[in-house]
């Protein structure tokens, strides 16, 4: 969560297994994740620890991009964009 820029598959599936073994989630999911998604969602994917597709959280700044196909060929794209841009003008997804 703490990454630069976020990139998912289409297929992917984001959540926080570990309260299915009685764990709270560290500071990713408790302190970074609500102010990724929101409080209301944070607070569902933190209580019920069942994955969330990728999809359901592509309008949030949990990800910056969802991709059909290789995630970490996008990589490369996004780092070109955001360099290009700038500090200013933030990233073009125009990639």
């Amino acid at each position: 969560m703490a990454a630069h820029y976020r990139v998912a598959s289409v297929n992917a599936k984001l959540g926080l297994p570990e309260v299915k073994l009685g764990l709270i989630p560290g500071p990713g999911g408790t302190q970074r994740l609500p102010r990724l998604v929101g409080v209301e969602t944070a607070i569902d994917m933190i209580v019920s620890g069942e994955p969330v597709p990728a999809g359901d959280l592509e309008k949030t700044a949990l990800i910056d991009l969802v991709v059909d196909g290789d995630p970490v060929a996008w990589r490369s794209r996004l780092l070109a964009a955001g360099t290009a841009a700038g500090a200013a003008g933030g990233i073009g997804w125009e990639v």
